[in-house]
């Protein structure tokens, strides 16, 4: 029934129903008829409609609505189209930046890997060195090296005076990665030296 409800409903960009789309012909549900007047046949309600005298005038008409039907779709659905790429853009428009400008990048590692939820969600500071012509730009860490890649503008955000450097917190997690490995291996020797004496 949520099948027979979603194919036969008009779409909203195409203007059409699925079930037009497919089989070229408008849908008609059993309660149709089911529901017809008393007194009244399937062939006065015209559910019957194709005799097969006429049946290629009938399959001529078919394939000129449905070549109209697909020609009508296509326009709505690229009109619909275009009308929600400009919403889109109206609500998403990218940032840009200039040469020189201090810029965040986004760590989009933490949405392909597992754990690491205490990384940072953005690394930097890095500088803008120029813009390509896709929009991207190329960067440089504060060392002054340049990144192989150019970074998309989608994955940059401006980078405040005053802010935390995700180094920073990179640093503090290797120090206590190294204090933890430490503390093992002298926790470690202690229990070696306490099997010796035994």
């Amino acid at each position: 029934m949520l099948f027979t409800t979603y194919r036969t409903s008009q779409q909203a960009s195409s203007k059409y129903t699925p079930f037009e789309l497919l089989y070229k012909r408008k849908p008609r549900l059993p309660i149709e008829i089911s529901t017809l007047p008393q007194g009244v046949d399937e062939d006065e309600a015209g559910v019957h409609e194709v005799r097969a005298e006429d049946l290629d005038a009938h399959m001529q008409a078919m394939i000129e609505w449905a070549e109209e039907v697909n020609a009508k779709a296509k326009s709505n659905i690229e009109k619909a189209q275009e009308k929600q790429k400009k919403q889109f853009d109206a609500k998403h428009k990218p940032p840009t930046f200039q040469p020189g400008d201090k810029v965040w990048i986004y760590n989009s590692r933490k949405d392909t890997r597992q754990g690491g939820k205490l990384e940072w969600n953005w690394n930097g500071p890095y500088k803008i060195v120029e813009q390509t012509s896709r929009g991207t730009y190329r960067l440089q860490n504060e060392q002054g090296k340049l990144l192989k890649q150019a970074v998309s503008s989608n994955r940059l955000k401006p980078y405040i005076e005053g802010e935390i450097r995700s180094e920073d917190r990179s640093e503090e997690k290797e120090e206590r990665k190294e204090e933890q490995t430490m503390g093992g291996k002298t926790q470690k020797k202690q229990q070696d030296r306490k099997r010796v004496r035994m």
